[in-house]
This record gives C-alpha cells, structure tokens and sequence, in this order.
C-alpha cells in the first residue's frame, strides 16, 4: 500500500470519517457491533501479516484472520502490537513467543515478500481481493460480484 501510495484515507478526513460510517452502516447490516473507530493505519512493520503467513503455513489462518480483525474492529486492539498479539495467540492456543520468532524468522520474512510480489505482479493493490483467473474484484462489496462472474465464466 505504501509503494503505490493506497492509503486512501490517511490525511482526508471527510473521505475518512465516510469510510467510517460506512463501514458501521455494514457492520450493523451484518448485526456486527461496531464500538468505535479502531486505529488506523495499523502494523508499520507487518508483524500481524508475517503471523498470518505462519498461520497459513500451519493451517490456521482463517482462524487467525477472524480474530485479529475482531480485535482490531471491536477491541480497537492494534493488530501489530506484540502485546496484543501474544494474548491473541495464547488465546488460539498457540505459542505466541514460537509463533511471533517464527514470524519474524528471515525465511518468513522472505516468503511474505515472495508472496507480496505475486500479488503485485497479479495487480493485487487491496484486501480482499477475489481471483477468477486473471479477472479480480477488489472490496467486500465486490464478493458477490465474483461469485457470479465465477459462476458464468466456470467451464
């Protein structure tokens, strides 16, 4: 996000408090709880993405993304903080100081890039992003419009 300057939000602050509402005005269509605005942005060094990647690795992930992104949006708890993420992970039942040495191990530091680099290269600039060979939807609000396409164009 930052190599191409996608932080849509940061430094507008009318476009940033709409994003905000927006994204309570979902949250309740959902019957999701929205508290309060989380901090934004979050994880300058990446370490919740890195974790994600041993997550993904161990096959937890979705576990993990539903979590961290619960604490983040509900318990306004930044996903980056090590802190936070220790008492994340203990509570997923994982080793926290295993998981976050793991994470920050060169050969995780080096498949997440590895990986960022396919996204990038794929033209991947967001999350989420939703693949059908090469078409791709960015945005939760583009899900079901992937769906269908999926649906029409599956051999």
């Amino acid at each position: 996000m930052l190599e191409q300057n996608n932080r849509p939000f940061v430094g507008k602050p009318v476009k940033l408090n709409y994003m905000w509402r927006d994204v309570e005005r979902r949250a309740n269509r959902y019957g999701i709880p929205f508290k309060s605005i989380p901090t934004y942005p979050v994880d300058p060094e990446e370490l919740a993405n890195r974790v994600a990647v041993v997550a993904s690795l161990e096959g937890w992930c979705p576990v993990y993304t539903k979590a961290i992104y619960r604490t983040w949006f509900l318990e306004n708890k930044v996903p980056g903080d090590v802190e936070d993420l220790r008492l994340l992970l203990s509570q997923l039942g994982k080793d926290s100081d295993t998981t976050i040495a793991r994470a920050n191990s060169q050969a995780i530091r080096d498949r997440y890039a590895s990986e960022t680099e396919v996204a990038k290269e794929l033209g991947i600039f967001g999350s989420p992003t939703f693949m059908w060979g090469s078409e791709f939807f960015w945005g939760d609000d583009r899900f079901e419009d992937a769906i269908e396409w999926s649906k029409s164009h599956a051999n």
